[in-house]
């Protein structure tokens, strides 16, 4: 089993909930923020799509970075797309009636000899800071990639699911 650092993120216990479940929690209360604050008419990408992505759609993008997506991202992908926080946090996705928030890639940039599916943005420490999909152990867990702390990597959460829920929480 990998070891990951833990100096700058706390560690986290997500609840006992299905990865559906998560990952629906944080559009709900997202989609309920933006729609209190008014926001959800100022981007130009709606918080989340309204239309599914099909399963070809989700295979293409999988050919594409030549890697097999960790099955709660597909079905994030599938139901929503993509999310469009605003600055400082997005989930990278499948574009939405020809415009798009950011793809998903594959780095070996981050961390020499290592592999990672670069998903998003998530500025709670810093401007920059990205989610990732360690593709380089089986269990595929997110990290952050800290680029102002020693451009450090640190477990996030267990998985996708896990990880949105953890956004949530923060929030």
């Amino acid at each position: 089993m990998k070891s990951y650092s833990t100096k700058i993120i706390p560690h986290f216990n997500p609840p006992e909930l299905s990865s559906l479940d998560m990952m629906e929690s944080l559009i709900k209360m997202m989609l309920k923020d933006y729609t209190e604050a008014g926001l959800l008419d100022l981007f130009e990408l709606p918080l989340v799509s309204d239309y599914e992505a099909t399963e070809s759609e989700i295979s293409s993008l999988e050919n594409e970075l030549a890697v097999k997506l960790p099955e709660d991202y597909r079905l994030f992908l599938q139901k929503w797309r993509y999310l469009s926080g605003g600055s400082g946090m997005e989930i990278f996705g499948l574009g939405y009636k020809g415009i798009s928030n950011g793809e998903p890639w594959v780095s070996t940039e981050h961390k020499e000899g290592f592999k990672y599916l670069v998903i998003g943005e998530y500025f709670k420490f810093s401007d920059g800071d990205q989610l990732l999909i360690d593709l380089n152990s089986p269990d595929q867990k997110v990290l952050l990639y800290l680029h102002d702390q020693e451009e450090s990597i640190e477990l996030f959460a267990n998985n996708f699911s896990e990880a949105l829920y953890r956004i949530k929480q923060d929030k």
